[in-house]
């Protein structure tokens, strides 16, 4: 019976040495894929102080013009509460007073045909990481107005309404561009 080679000092130190410099490599990627995950809270955000701030203005200046928009629910799609570089979608009673208001105060005007790209965009985001009821953007037909920022490919505070007539709501995507 014969006895297995016995294996030489360095080939046991290039084995050391190869496997150092990989954990050397791999450590730093490890860490970039921990720390660059989504840890969004996703959900209804209670209580207007975990709005972004562009949210809060808009519903105060809606309900400083006497405009009842009770309830005005925010749901959390991408970002943290209260961070204004944050995607939400609000949901709120549809009324001749709000859609007006919206379509005033943001500049927004009908979805034309080539920007029909971003309502895509937002009907995969919302399908994505939203419960069913928190959107009408799937449906079919549903009127799209979307923000003087979307119109004119600007960077900033970006909103798509969408008017639900089947359950009479209004659907209010805000995302921050920058």
């Amino acid at each position: 019976m014969s006895r297995p080679a016995k294996k030489s000092w360095p080939s046991w130190l290039a084995s050391i040495v190869i496997l150092t410099i990989l954990a050397l490599v791999s450590a730093p990627f490890a860490w970039y894929v921990y720390a660059c995950r989504d840890t969004t809270p996703r959900g209804p955000l209670i209580g207007s102080s975990n709005w972004p701030e562009p949210i809060r203005d808009l519903h105060a200046a809606m309900v400083n013009s006497g405009i009842d928009v009770e309830p005005f629910e925010v749901y959390l799609i991408q970002g943290r509460p209260g961070d204004t570089i944050s995607t939400v979608i609000c949901r709120m009673p549809a009324s001749v007073p709000a859609f007006e208001f919206l379509k005033a105060k943001l500049g927004m005007q009908t979805l034309p045909a080539d920007k029909k790209d971003y309502a895509g965009f937002v009907k995969r985001e919302i399908t994505r990481f939203a419960p069913p009821d928190w959107s009408t953007f799937a449906e079919e037909n549903a009127e799209y107005l979307a923000s003087r920022g979307i119109l004119e490919g600007d960077e900033g505070d970006l909103y798509l309404v969408a008017h639900d007539p089947a359950h009479d709501r209004l659907f209010l995507h805000y995302y921050f561009n920058f």
